[in-house]
């Protein structure tokens, strides 16, 4: 269980990234991508598409309604008023006697066969014309670069065609709030890089001058700057690199003394 853990902590470990700079970004990535995950999630799953079954729902029952009020009025051969009302709630209304449906979109105990079946807003429909239509076969169409829905309901005198407008059953604020969320996060990563970079920046000038002035080479233009923590190193840095030359001088001069005084005995 030991080994198992060490592993994974080993395996965890190297993922991670090697500088400074990496690591201290993904800090920052992390917690904004947990947070756009959770709340894609919420939105699409708790909002989104409850709000496209509740239209999918309200125009199913409007198409329930039409279908109902033309099945009163077949006999009559007095379509005027249901259009009218079709009209009224945006719908394109069409009416052909004696015509049947060459395939149903759906049949009880069979395979859909309208390959649109597979798109979310036609399920949403499909699921609220289950509940609404029980005992009518319907077919639905959708023509994404039209941007119309056909809904055709097949009545016991002929079959009912309704167009309408594919707004009334998607609402494109998903896709806005996605691209709002993607587009606030490009600019708050890109925004993160930046102020990261100038706060790294001091730490590699400092981690330059330390390895200059270790291989004895002067370090005459560095300064202090950065973060209080990354100032207070600097001046550290300073501190120790005055001890070390007042250092190097007296022990030079000490050098420089006792040389002279044994240069004179000798000569």
């Amino acid at each position: 269980m030991l080994r198992t853990l060490l592993r994974i902590k080993s395996f965890f470990k190297d993922l991670l990234p090697r500088s400074l700079f990496g690591r201290s970004l993904l800090i920052l990535v992390t917690p904004i991508f947990l947070v756009q995950i959770i709340t894609t999630y919420i939105f699409f799953d708790r909002h989104w598409q409850k709000m496209g079954d509740r239209m999918a729902y309200a125009i199913a029952a409007e198409v329930a309604v039409l279908a109902r009020e033309l099945q009163q009025e077949a006999t009559a051969n007095n379509f005027g008023g249901v259009a009218e009302n079709a009209y009224l709630l945006s719908f394109n209304l069409k009416y052909e006697p004696g015509k049947r449906l060459a395939s149903t979109f759906y049949d009880e105990g069979s395979a859909p066969l309208n390959p649109s079946r597979e798109n979310i807003i036609a399920q949403s429909l499909a699921r609220a014309m289950d509940v609404q239509m029980k005992g009518y076969s319907y077919d639905i169409k959708m023509d994404r670069d039209e941007k119309w829905v056909r809904i055709f309901v097949q009545l016991p005198e002929g079959l009912m065609t309704v167009t309408l407008p594919e707004r009334r059953i998607f609402s494109s604020s998903g896709y806005v709030v996605l691209l709002w969320m993607v587009g606030s996060s490009i600019i708050l990563l890109v925004i993160a890089t930046l102020f990261m970079r100038n706060q790294i920046r001091p730490i590699r000038r400092l981690a330059v001058a330390a390895e200059r002035f270790g291989k004895g080479r002067d370090v005459p233009f560095f300064k202090v700057e950065g973060a209080r923590e990354v100032r207070q190193a600097a001046r550290a840095f300073i501190d120790m690199k005055s001890r070390l030359q007042r250092q190097i001088q007296q022990r030079t001069a000490m050098l420089a003394g006792v040389s002279h005084d044994l240069r004179t005995p000798l000569t």
